[in-house]
């Protein structure tokens, strides 16, 4: 299935799979992604000359991390430059609040088992769903406007 964002649970193990590999991913994007809703897994489909060595994985993470929360903007080209932009962004900036426990769940730090960190990864997928469901009707909205 075609990812649009969320399965923040998936995407930590992505990371931690190709963390184990010393491998990082230079241009992953949600449309480089794909979400096997059976297994719950997140593949990476492009792969090419943006694998690299562990040096970029920090800037995986970022792309990562920005995939989960705004994944849903992959189908509109308008937004999806949008989302390019703002992986270039450091770490500072508000998208990436938050970043910082997603990191300390990459990098093994904290259980990814334990009641507390599922409910905080259910938060992070909720406002991933509320960003493809604002998506959806900001691009209703468009259609309506444009048909008028």
């Amino acid at each position: 299935v075609t990812y649009r964002g969320g399965h923040s649970y998936a995407m930590i193990k992505l990371l931690r799979t190709w963390r184990s590999y010393g491998l990082s991913h230079t241009n992953l994007t949600p449309d480089t992604l794909v979400y096997d809703e059976n297994m719950q897994t997140l593949t990476v489909v492009d792969i090419g000359r943006d694998v690299k060595g562990s040096q970029s994985f920090n800037d995986m993470c970022k792309r990562a991390y920005l995939c989960v929360q705004f994944g849903s903007y992959a189908g509109n080209s308008k937004l999806s430059k949008l989302l390019k932009k703002w992986m270039r962004e450091d770490t500072s900036s508000p998208r990436f609040v938050g970043f910082d426990n997603f990191m300390k769940m990459v990098n093994g730090f904290v259980e990814l088992n334990t009641a507390r960190v599922q409910r905080l990864l259910k938060e992070t997928d909720y406002s991933a769903i509320v960003g493809s469901f604002n998506h959806d009707l900001s691009s209703r909205a468009a259609q309506i406007i444009s048909s008028n």
